[in-house]
C-alpha cells in the first residue's frame, strides 16, 4: 500500500513517509519525536524541542486545531500518516517553515521536502486542504 496527499505533495509509500517525517523532526530539533518515531526508545538526552503529547488529541492527529501549536511544524509531526487534513491555515505557514529546515534536511531526504513543500504551497494557493488517505 501507498501513501497519497493531494496536491502532489506525497506519493509513496507509509514507511518512507514515516522515515521522512522523522528525520524531519531531528532535524527541527525534535530528537525524541524522531527516536519514537524510528522505533527505538529515547536515549537520555534532553531534546532541544519537546511535542506535549498530553495536549495533543484525536482532532489534531487527524488535522483540526482550535488551539493553534506554537510550532505549525508539530501539525505535520503529530498528523495521522494514513488519513486526514492539514488545512489552509497551516499549509503556507508549514511550507515556510519546511524551507527553513531545507539547509539541514539530508541529501536523501532532500528532494521529497522540496516536493511536500511545493504541494503545500499549490493548496495554500488553491486554497484548499491537503488530504492523507
Amino acid at each position: 500500500m501507498s501513501l497519497d496527499i493531494t496536491f502532489d505533495t506525497w506519493q509513496g509509500s507509509y514507511t518512507g513517509f514515516v522515515e521522512w517525517r522523522a528525520h524531519i523532526a531531528e532535524v527541527a530539533g525534535y530528537r525524541e519525536e524522531a527516536a519514537r518515531s524510528r522505533g527505538e526508545q529515547p536515549a537520555d538526552m534532553e531534546p532541544e524541542r519537546r511535542i506535549e503529547w498530553d495536549r495533543v488529541t484525536s482532532e489534531n492527529i487527524a488535522g483540526f486545531w482550535t488551539e493553534e501549536p506554537e510550532d505549525v511544524l508539530v501539525v505535520l509531526l503529530v498528523h495521522s500518516h494514513s488519513d486526514g487534513w492539514i488545512y489552509p491555515q497551516h499549509t503556507g505557514r508549514l511550507a515556510r517553515r519546511l524551507e527553513g529546515l531545507l539547509p539541514e534536511v539530508a541529501d536523501e531526504f532532500r528532494e521529497a521536502t522540496e516536493q511536500f513543500i511545493e504541494g503545500l504551497r499549490a493548496a495554500a494557493a488553491f486554497p484548499g486542504p491537503v488530504e492523507f488517505s
